[in-house]
């Protein structure tokens, strides 16, 4: 079992999940802050959009930056990992307690930590905290998951000339094999943010090269993301205010102007577009 973990989260990101889902779709995502947003927000929302209630559309939550392709993928193999192991099990197979502490103190120490001693107290915090092992988040999962869970990352190519595009077919494969979903925006996910909006075809066929490649164009900004600010007048990260006005009210429009452009799989990862259409069918939209 890893020695780091990387699913966290904190007590102002949780919410209580329905006593009876009948499906949660697991999103390992890319960014800690676009991503992250528009797919809880979308959580939220579902009866306004008709989406069964019963369906939780839950973003995995990390402790850490990394958000390149094949971290999003190996984030949501650590949850796969993790699900069918209890968390008695989970902090028993943490490095230095698996032949130090009994699965019953380990039983006791989650009920209340001051039902063990100092010193299986201390043994069993320092492998947690060793391990970033974010206990409560660790429950709040398990109290969510059920037998027919799905899981999915969404990933972007990042444009032509990045070093994380060489892997995109490889990771693709690779979630064909382990029965994830995969949803992949060209060159990234804020062209899918775009399409709520405005559909930038002829912008597309005056400047190919600059969708394609999506280079820098300033320190915030690459060049689909700085189109996107200056269409919808924000900065990367969405609030609620921003989605509720501008996105809620235009998925219909976005889902419909992705079909102008490459929105299976296997087009997506080698042309401009974006497959999420295939999620929002997944949950019923």
């Amino acid at each position: 079992m890893n020695s780091i973990y990387r699913l966290s989260s904190n007590a102002f990101d949780r919410k209580e999940p329905n006593e009876n889902p009948r499906k949660v779709v697991w999103l390992s995502v890319e960014g800690t802050r676009t991503e992250i947003k528009y797919f809880r927000y979308l959580d939220d929302n579902k009866s306004k959009l008709g989406i069964d209630s019963a369906i939780i559309i839950e973003p995995l939550k990390k402790n850490d930056t990394k958000s390149d392709p094949l971290s999003v993928l190996n984030l949501l193999d650590e949850y796969v990992m993790l699900k069918d192991k209890s968390l008695i099990q989970q902090i028993k197979g943490l490095s230095d307690l698996e032949d130090a502490v009994e699965l019953e103190n380990i039983r006791l120490y989650l009920e209340n930590e001051n039902l063990v001693c100092e010193e299986v107290k201390c043994k069993i915090k320092n492998a947690i905290n060793l391990a970033k092992y974010d206990v409560e988040y660790h429950k709040y999962l398990d109290r969510i998951g059920i037998d027919d869970d799905i899981f999915a990352i969404v990933i972007d190519t990042e444009g032509k000339d990045n070093e994380s595009r060489n892997n995109i077919e490889e990771i693709i494969d690779n979630c064909k094999t382990k029965g994830y979903r995969c949803f992949l925006s060209n060159p990234c996910f804020e062209f899918f943010l775009l399409l709520h909006t405005y559909n930038p075809i002829e912008e597309y066929n005056e400047n190919k090269d600059n969708f394609i490649n999506n280079h820098k164009v300033s320190k915030a900004h690459t060049y689909v993301s700085k189109l996107l600010s200056d269409c919808n007048k924000h900065s990367k990260k969405i609030t609620k205010k921003t989605f509720d006005e501008i996105y809620l009210p235009n998925i219909k429009c976005a889902l419909k102007n992705s079909e102008d452009w490459a929105h299976e799989l296997d087009t997506v990862k080698d042309n401009v577009g974006t497959n999420m259409v295939s999620l929002f069918k997944l949950v019923g939209f």
